[in-house]
């Protein structure tokens, strides 16, 4: 019988993905661990060889996905979350933002997350919570059209799934989280990990509520700022 509950984690090697993995584990989840980073992964799964597995993906690769459904470890449990973590943020003047760098945004926020939903629900044999990590920028954000138009795209791909799953055990939620201390922000602000914005673990407790919670409750777009970060800086929408 099966006895692992599995959390499928992308991006886990990222600031938010690394501030979850430990908190799944204190509940009781088995992690499933996603990156591109095939090093960083190894590192982690030799630290706590019992507790996770870990899977190298790119979550914009059909196939690779698919394949890690195949594999003999997922054989021990059931899906019981999906987290997409995975993300990518490119920002240039839209006049000069290269095809390049608009594919890659589109194919790890938009897609990796549609694909990695996709290859989960046959495996959610008990039912599920699939959680998508949105953002405040998906009301756009000046020199952020790829990520603003990634963002927004998975409110219309959330809404069409949850209508599509209603009356089943399949709950897709969206949370869309504000400035979170990590390289990203700073790359956007130099001094945004200094001003007060959203902490990892600010993010992983609502995420933790959201799968934890029973599964007659749904969530429409779950919003949280950095007050007051957040609502001065100057990419706000």
């Amino acid at each position: 019988m099966a006895s692992k509950r599995f959390v499928v984690v992308s991006g886990a090697t990222g600031t938010l993905g690394t501030a979850l993995y430990e908190r799944l584990i204190e509940q009781g989840y088995h992690p499933i661990l996603l990156s591109r980073d095939a090093q960083a992964l190894q590192k982690i799964k030799s630290s706590r060889p019992d507790v996770l597995d870990i899977f190298s993906c790119d979550v914009g690769n059909t196939g690779r996905v698919a394949e890690l459904f195949e594999q003999s470890f997922m054989k021990e449990g059931v899906v019981a979350g999906v987290v997409a973590c995975a993300g990518v943020l490119r920002m240039g003047a839209s006049s000069a933002f290269s095809e390049q760098d608009w594919d890659a945004t589109i194919r790890t926020n938009l897609s990796g997350t549609f694909i990695l939903f996709q290859k989960a629900i046959p495996h959610m044999l008990q039912g599920g919570t699939l959680i998508a990590i949105g953002s405040r920028w998906a009301n756009g954000a000046k020199t952020a059209s790829a990520y603003a138009a990634s963002k927004s795209a998975l409110r219309g791909m959330i809404s069409s799934m949850q209508k599509e799953y209603a009356g089943t055990a399949i709950r897709p939620v969206l949370l869309s989280p504000g400035s979170i201390a990590s390289p990203m922000a700073g790359s956007v602000n130099d001094s945004a990990n200094e001003a007060g914005i959203l902490m990892p673990d600010d993010v992983v407790d609502t995420i933790l509520h959201i799968l934890l919670s029973p599964q007659r409750v749904i969530f429409n777009e779950i919003t949280m700022l950095a007050y007051n970060y957040d609502l001065t800086d100057e990419y706000r929408a």
